[in-house]
C-alpha cells in the first residue's frame, strides 16, 4: 500500500512538472524549448526552401594585346568559375582572308585545351602566335577563383536546449519534490530530490 501511495505521489509531481513544460512551450515564457506533446508533419514547401542553392557563377572578362603581322592584335578571354569559356579576337589589322583560319582555329583550340599553349596554324604563323601570346597575357591577370564545391557542407547539429524543472506534491510523510530534466523536448531524467517518506517502505 505504501509503495502504491508513493508511486501515485511521484506521478502527481511529475505531472505538475510536465504542466510547467507545456506552459513554457505555449506561452514562450523563459527559455524556449520544444513541446514534447506536440508533433507537426514537415511542410514540403519549407523543406524545399531549405535546400541549398547553386553557388553563384564567377565570371571574368580579360583582355591583352600582342603584336601581329599587320599591327596590334587584341584578344578577349572570358573565364567562368575558373574555366575558359570563350576566346575572341576583338581588334586586329591582319590581312582579311589569310588571317581568318588562324583566328578561328587558335581561339577554338585555346578553349578546348584550357590553355594558351596550342598548335600554330601554317600560312598564318605570326597571327596565330600573336593570338596565343595575347591570350596568355590575359590569363596571367586572372584572379584566383575558388573551386566550386560539388556538394554544400552538411549543416551542423542544432545546440541542445535543456531545462530542469521541479514541482512538489504532498507525500505520506510530508512534501515530496520531483526534479524533471527535459532536453530538446524529451524527458531524460526524473529524480525525487527531497522527501520525508519512511525509509525502506518508500524506496
Amino acid at each position: 500500500m505504501f509503495r502504491l501511495l508513493k508511486q501515485n505521489i511521484v506521478v502527481a509531481a511529475v505531472f505538475v512538472a510536465l504542466l510547467v513544460v507545456g506552459m513554457v512551450a505555449v506561452t514562450g515564457y523563459g527559455e524556449s524549448i520544444y513541446n514534447p506533446f506536440t508533433f507537426a508533419a514537415a511542410d514540403p514547401e519549407v523543406v524545399e526552401e531549405l535546400e541549398p542553392e547553386d553557388p553563384p557563377e564567377e565570371e571574368q572578362v580579360l583582355s591583352a594585346t600582342a603584336e601581329g603581322y599587320g599591327g596590334p592584335l587584341t584578344v578577349e578571354v572570358t573565364v567562368r568559375n575558373g574555366e575558359i569559356v570563350s576566346v575572341e579576337v576583338v581588334e586586329h589589322s591582319e590581312t582579311p582572308g589569310l588571317s581568318d583560319p588562324a583566328i578561328e582555329q587558335v581561339t577554338a583550340a585555346i578553349v578546348e585545351a584550357q590553355s594558351a599553349e596550342v598548335d600554330s596554324v601554317s600560312g598564318a604563323t605570326v597571327t596565330a602566335e600573336a593570338i596565343m601570346e595575347a591570350a596568355a597575357a590575359a590569363l596571367a591577370e586572372l584572379d584566383e577563383v575558388p573551386p566550386v564545391e560539388d556538394e554544400p557542407p552538411e549543416p551542423e547539429d542544432p545546440p541542445e536546449e535543456e531545462q530542469v524543472l521541479s514541482a512538489t506534491a504532498e507525500g505520506y510523510g510530508g512534501p515530496l519534490t520531483v526534479e524533471v530534466t527535459v532536453r530538446n523536448g524529451e524527458i531524460v531524467s526524473v529524480e525525487v530530490v527531497e522527501h520525508s517518506e519512511t525509509p525502506g517502505l518508500s524506496d
